[in-house]
């Protein structure tokens, strides 16, 4: 527990030392004396600064060690899941019947047309193949420009009509 001091023995210490130390070596003695009080806070907070940062590097490492705890778990469960979908598809797979494998196709014989069979389903405008090679487009005939005596005598008719 602190003393507390308050001005009664405030008043009472200045006498005594006023009284020891004597007039003259008095201002001396109270520098040093708030030199020294300034010294032991600054230990004091020296001290209270080197708790607390123990304080924050202890609880820093027990997170540390939660996030490190949280990590092996959820990557421990993801390694199960991963393992549990991989065994259930190579199941799958592995039941599955394996399609009939087709007959190859036989090269026509010499002297016959080679046909091919039109398909079964009509094919789509759009979906039908493309000709390879460059499309040719048609070239635009160019209208008769009309004469000049025909462009003045529509101009008389509209000037007329109105």
């Amino acid at each position: 527990m602190i003393p507390q001091v308050g001005i009664q023995e405030l008043v009472i210490i200045g006498a005594i030392a006023l009284i020891v130390v004597g007039p003259k070596d008095l201002p001396l003695l109270m520098r040093k004396v708030g030199k020294m009080m300034a010294q032991a806070k600054k230990l004091a907070r020296e001290f209270q600064s080197t708790f607390d940062e123990l304080g924050r590097q202890a609880e820093l490492e027990e997170l540390r060690k939660e996030v490190e705890a949280l990590k092996r778990d959820a990557t421990g469960d993801l390694e199960k899941e991963l393992n549990r979908t991989n065994r259930e598809i190579s199941d799958a797979v592995r039941l599955q019947p394996t399609p009939a494998t087709p007959a190859p196709a036989t090269p026509p014989a010499e002297g016959t047309a080679n046909t091919i069979a039109p398909p079964a389903t009509p094919i789509h405008p759009a979906a039908a193949p493309k000709p390879a090679g460059p499309r040719i487009e048609p070239v635009a005939q160019a209208r008769p420009r009309p004469a000049a005596s025909d462009v003045s005598t529509d101009m008389a008719k509209t000037d007329t009509a109105s």
